[in-house]
Formats: C-alpha cells, structure tokens, sequence
C-alpha cells in the first residue's frame, strides 16, 4: 500500500466518523485555561506530555469521555477515558 492509499482511507474514515451524530469539533470553553493549568500541575506534565493536557482539558470541559491507547492520560485527574483496543 503506498502513502497516498493510506492517506485516502485516513480521511475516509475522519469523513465516516463526522458523519455519526455524536461525533463533533470540541472548541475551549472560558474554563479552558483553568482546567489545563490545574491538569498540567495535578498531572506533574512536562515536554510532550503538556500536549496531552490539550486533548484532555477539553474532554473534561465538555462532560465526554476520550478513547485512546496511550495510557500516559491516567495521569490527568478527572478525566474519563478508555482504551477502545483493551
């Protein structure tokens, strides 16, 4: 498979997954930067991990729950997550 079928699939699916009726774009809300500050220090986050507090703040301002593999998230306090592979 070369790189242009994998990016063509990739975007298929991104397409399929907005197509469902629970999925959207998650936008900061005004708590935003109190809840990534407190999850940045709660977390002890530094170097690439602070770009993991992102994703997280704004699950956790939004009441949803994040489905990803990388367990390096069970550091942030508050936040619900899943493994959707386990």
């Amino acid at each position: 498979m070369n790189r242009l079928h994998l990016l063509e699939e990739s975007v298929e699916a991104v397409d399929e997954w907005f197509a469902l009726s629970n999925t959207r774009i998650l936008a900061p809300t005004d708590d935003h930067w109190k809840v990534l500050r407190r999850l940045v220090r709660e977390g002890r986050s530094t170097g690439p991990l602070v770009a993991g507090a992102e994703p997280a703040a704004l699950t956790i301002e939004h009441g949803g729950v994040l489905h990803t593999a990388d367990r390096d998230f069970a550091r942030y306090p508050g936040l619900r997550w899943t493994n959707p592979l386990a």
